[in-house]
């Protein structure tokens, strides 16, 4: 009896590796929602990898974001939910110190390669077609030298995972103008000189825009022949000059305005946030103190916003930020922290992502994403 169970009990034994392919593609849609998760199914063997990398244009939901912390050496991801660092491969041509991470779009890295060559990567798509590069961008010297910040940020119209029609807009020069690159053309187009001192921008509604130092937003055209900007607020604070950044919320714009006090020479810390919303019918900028359920996150290179309740450990009404000076020396790398504001408290909690690491590179919040070109 105890051998005719036995033989039983093999026999309704299921390989799971050999699960037909329909059913690994159904189990993958229905049951993995996080990219963590997604990545790791795609390695547990060379059939569901071929799943995986099938159907990886299938749209997962929207990731929370995670901090990028790139030390040359092992970058990672940190990961807020988990308050864990995982070990992050980029290529290895990427960790030398010819490369740098300049900011994050839409789950796609903006690298630039010995200070001109600009290039897209998405470092979650093992595919030949995660690496896009772009014209080189035109910059100016700066008493013969380029800065390692003449590319202060660059965002796209949409994915080129899923879009071939998509536009690149960027903040560049030690003059903070704009200039645009549109899939197929040879070269950037540049936005002219009455729009500088950019501190950020942002595409929504099927429109770029992008606010100054003083807290003025502009409307940046380019689809016409003119290729112009157009001011469309008065300034926030037109006596001072201050970090800016801009972030779509439900359909509407915000400006954050940052508030720092310097501790040393070339640090200093974040003290507090001001959140105001653009009034689209007086072309207005006015000051609230509720997200709601909203929460931000912002960065000098990335800015964005999620609806708290959708996931786990994201605190409402809150402004996570990173810092884009470290404490300390460059020669011995920096710790770059990361802070949540509480809006409604006008408190900080500080994340000590960087405690142990030597980061040389401000935190970028990177989406996650997965997609193929068509």
């Amino acid at each position: 009896m105890e051998n005719s169970n036995t033989s039983t009990s093999s026999s309704r034994e299921v390989n799971w590796l050999d699960l037909p392919s329909h059913l690994v593609y159904f189990i993958s849609d229905k049951l993995l929602l996080h990219i963590k998760d997604y990545i790791r199914f795609g390695a547990v063997c060379h059939s569901w990898r071929s799943v995986y990398v099938e159907n990886r244009h299938h749209p997962l939901p929207r990731q929370l974001p995670m901090l990028l912390l790139d030390d040359l050496d092992e970058p990672c991801l940190y990961d807020l939910s988990e308050k864990r660092v995982y070990n992050f491969s980029l290529e290895k041509s990427h960790r030398s110190t010819d490369y740098r991470t300049h900011s994050s779009t839409q789950g796609w890295l903006v690298i630039v390669y010995k200070k001109s060559v600009v290039y897209l990567h998405n470092p979650f798509l093992s595919s030949v077609k995660n690496k896009i590069e772009l014209p080189h961008l035109p910059y100016f010297e700066h008493d013969g030298m380029i800065s390692d910040n003449f590319l202060k940020k660059a965002v796209l119209s949409s994915n080129p995972a899923s879009s071939s029609n998509y536009v690149v807009m960027a903040i560049y020069s030690q003059y903070h103008a704009l200039a645009f690159y549109k899939r197929g053309d040879n070269a950037w187009t540049s936005l002219g000189s009455e729009c500088k001192i950019i501190s950020d921008v942002i595409y929504c509604k099927d429109q770029f825009y992008a606010v100054d130092y003083y807290g003025r937003l502009w409307a940046c055209d380019v689809n016409s022949s003119h290729n112009k900007v157009s001011k469309l607020t008065p300034p926030i604070d037109e006596d001072n000059r201050s970090r800016y950044c801009i972030v779509e919320s439900s359909g509407d714009l915000f400006c954050v305005r940052k508030f720092r006090i310097w501790i040393m020479e070339n640090c200093y810390s974040t003290v507090e946030f001001k959140v105001f919303k653009l009034d689209t019918v007086k072309l207005k900028w006015f000051e609230i103190r509720d997200l709601g359920r909203q929460t931000l996150f912002l960065g000098d290179n990335t800015s964005l916003s999620l609806l708290a309740s959708d996931y786990l450990g994201c605190k409402p009404n809150c402004i996570y930020f990173t810092e884009e000076y470290g404490s300390y020396g460059e020669s011995d790398g920096r710790r770059y922290d990361m802070g949540v504001y509480n809006l409604e408290e006008g408190s900080i909690e500080v994340y000590r992502a960087t405690e142990s690491r030597r980061v040389f590179i401000p935190p970028i919040w990177i989406e996650p994403s997965l997609g193929v070109s068509e």
